[in-house]
């Protein structure tokens, strides 16, 4: 795995340089810089780390040490989360005040699935879905097809209340906002967990058309946050019904990215845009089922995020 790994970013670079040096206007320090870049972010995203460059400031070097590597974790944390604000937020994480309280919860070991529940069933997240009502059409059919989609690959259908179109009734906050004792605790599961809708066990599952047409019609008129939410919610319950086969979960996975990034949505690195599904099965048996699922909730916010601004 870890020959496919680095094979795969050989390639990506030699990508990268070929089409770097025929770039008009651009100078030997114009593409290095730009190779630089890249090359940190096809570590990160394949899960091999910084990059060489990276490695060597944070090596040992006696008193420090733990200080420096500890920063340059934290700038991680920082970077990860400033792209979760982005995409969630639809918006840069500008004057938010709990930024760095959650940067400092990821430094201390929260997951980031934990971190991701506590902002999307926040106060501040339901606001947005309460001012933002009504998806656009293409927003909404994508979520409803997805929703379809996600809801068959599970053993259980689950069983939407007539309110789940409507903004968080009562957000939850993540536990020790107040920082009691200079810590934050956020829940790995959805923390409305106990009004959140239950699977619903069914002898004969509908048809994927049957399902996504009733989702468009009882999710019509929800706001675009809102369907983001569900979606994600519903993923994330697949993900963790799949994470008990690694093997079956990196297929699934892989085939997932292919059909998504066939929706030509910019999602945000140029790996992340390849459609090869085996490159990304490789990827998901070698990295943490924290950053997988991560990954799969960017691409769910990317797409509608676009579909709705496209209205």
């Amino acid at each position: 795995m870890k020959n496919f790994r680095t094979l795969t970013i050989i390639s990506f670079m030699a990508m990268v340089v070929s089409s770097s040096l025929i770039l008009s206007g651009c100078d030997s320090n114009q593409v290095l810089a730009r190779l630089s870049e890249e090359w940190d972010a096809a570590a990160i995203i394949l899960g091999t780390g910084p990059s060489s460059k990276a490695e060597k400031a944070s090596a040992p070097t006696g008193k420090g040490t733990r200080e420096e590597i500890t920063a340059a974790q934290s700038k991680q944390n920082a970077e990860l989360l400033q792209e979760v604000y982005v995409v969630v937020y639809v918006k840069a994480p500008v004057g938010q005040t709990g930024f760095g309280s959650l940067v400092a919860a990821l430094n201390q070991g929260a997951s980031l699935e934990g971190v991701y529940n506590g902002i999307v069933h926040s106060a501040d997240f339901r606001k947005l879905e309460s001012d933002h009502p009504g998806a656009s059409p293409l927003a909404l059919r994508f979520f409803s097809e997805e929703l379809a989609r996600t809801e068959l690959e599970m053993a259980s259908i689950t069983d939407f209340p007539s309110t789940s179109a409507q903004p968080l009734s009562s957000p939850v906050e993540p536990l020790g906002t107040e920082e009691e004792n200079g810590e934050i605790d956020f829940p790995g599961a959805s923390p409305t967990a106990a009004k959140a809708p239950s699977p619903s066990p069914s002898v004969v599952k509908p048809t994927e058309r049957a399902l996504m047409l009733k989702y468009y019609s009882d999710f019509s008129g929800a706001s675009f946050y809102t369907l983001k939410r569900v979606l994600g919610d519903e993923l994330l319950r697949l993900c963790t019904e799949k994470s008990g086969d690694q093997k079956d979960l990196a297929k699934w996975y892989g085939a997932w990215v292919n059909r998504i990034d066939g929706l030509h949505v910019d999602f945000g690195l140029a790996l992340r845009n390849n459609p090869d599904p085996e490159l990304h099965r490789g990827w998901a048996m070698s990295v943490s089922s924290d950053r997988l699922r991560w990954e799969v909730l960017n691409r769910i916010h990317r797409v509608i995020n676009q579909f709705e601004v496209s209205k």
